[in-house]
This record gives structure tokens, sequence and C-alpha cells, in this order.
């Protein structure tokens, strides 16, 4: 990155000399200590920003103040007094205001500069390292607010890693005998409609065997009861038989 002495090359590189950009204005020492305040305002990123910042910046502002009030003067292409500038143009408070409100006070940090230290769930306001770790609570609580947060999450000490990663292994061995549990719990249940099943099936079977029985027993009934009447009617036949002879 360059250097903070890279502010004064700004009025090395022609800024104060009228080499970069024409307008009369430029030429004032008011520049001169606005140099630093482009170089804030591009939050030092490289000289080359700052120069595009500040140039811009006085086009803007002073294209619409002191060159419009003195457009039809016959020395506008001369360069203005010091006194004509700050006393009779309000380009040049202008443009302070302008400088002020985007670089601030020293060392201030204006709004939307904050850099995104972690993410923050708008549902539970818990702060998230990655992106990752926010999928992850996302996939378990089933929240879906998210946003960027400028509070840093500090890193954790040898001590709360230690206890991090000894909650975790809790969790686990906590989740494998709640499994275990379950498990054995299907187990019983699936035991006990096997032998409900088993007891019914059995029940089944016996009713059925039963009623085979009671119909063995109802044919053999039937079947002494036809050999019954088949005697009697042959004793019947034989009785006759006599009868009729001793009548002869």
């Amino acid at each position: 990155m360059s250097s903070k002495s890279d502010f004064n090359t700004l009025l090395e590189m022609g800024f104060a000399q009228n080499r970069v950009y024409p307008n009369p204005l430029i030429r004032l020492k008011f520049f001169d200590s606005s140099s630093e305040k482009a170089w804030k305002a591009t939050k030092g990123a490289s000289l080359q920003n700052a120069m595009d910042w500040y140039v811009e910046t006085f086009h803007l502002i002073l294209t619409h103040g002191w060159l419009i009030a003195h457009s039809e003067d016959a020395d506008i292409d001369d360069p203005p007094t010091e006194a004509q500038a700050l006393g009779g143009s309000s380009a040049v408070s202008a443009v302070s205001a302008v400088l002020s409100s985007s670089a601030g006070e020293e060392g201030e940090i204006q709004d939307g500069e904050q850099t995104a230290q972690s993410l923050i769930c708008n549902d539970c306001q818990k702060l998230f390292r990655d992106a990752t770790a926010a999928e992850r609570h996302a996939v378990r609580t089933g929240h879906v607010s998210f946003a960027e947060s400028t509070t840093a999450i500090k890193p954790l000490t040898e001590e709360e890693r230690a206890e991090k990663l000894a909650e975790l292994k809790q969790r686990l061995a906590d989740k494998r005998a709640l499994r275990a549990m379950e498990e054995k719990e299907e187990q019983k249940t699936k035991e006990k409609i096997r032998r409900k099943t088993g007891q019914e099936l059995t029940l089944v079977k016996e009713k059925l065997e039963e009623a085979e029985m009671k119909k063995a027993l109802e044919a053999k009934k039937r079947e002494k009861e036809e050999e019954k009447k088949a005697k009697a009617r042959i004793m019947a036949e034989i009785e006759l038989d006599k009868k009729n002879r001793a009548a002869k």
C-alpha cells in the first residue's frame, strides 16, 4: 500500500500548478491542506484513487460555483486571487463542506465504512464466523433471516476450545445414547407386534383345528347312526322272513 507521504504527491503531480485539471481554483492553497482529505475519502486505497476522487469532487462542485458565476468575466482565464475566491465565492465553502462530510474527523469511521466481521441471525441474534456456520444453523433451526454484522467474534482461547470440543463430544455421545434407546424401544415394539401376531395366528390355528375336529366328530356320529339304522333294517327283514316261513 502507498505510504502516507503520497498525500503531498497530489500537489507535485500538478493539482496546485493546474497541470492536471484546467480550473483556476485548483491553484489555490486551499487545496494543499485538502489532499489528505482526498486520501482519507478513498481509504488510502491508492494514489490514483485519491487523484480521481480529488478531481471529480471539485469538478462537480466548482463547475456550478465560481466558474459559472464568473463565466462572463474578461479575466476568466486568469487565476483568481485568494481574496476573490475565499471572499466572493461560495463554491470554496461548499467544497470544504463536502470534504469535511466525506472525510469526517481524524480517525473517525463513517457510515458504510465498517467492515463486516461476522454474520448475525435476525431470528435469534446469534453471531457466526462464516457462511458455513450460518448454513448449519439454518438447517438445524429453520431460521432464514441473516445479515452481515460489524461485531467481531473474538478467537477462542485454548481453554474455550477444549471446552467446546468436550461439549461437542458430549452432545455426540448423548445423541448416540438417545439413538440406542430409540432403537431398543423400536425392537421392543417390533417384538410385541411379532408376539401379538404369533398369538393371533396360534388362536386362528386353534380355532381351525377345533372346527375340523368338530366336523370329524359329527361325521363319525352320523356314520354310527347310519350303521345302526342299517343294522335295524336287516334285523327287521330277518324277523319278517321268519314270520313268513312260520305261516306256511
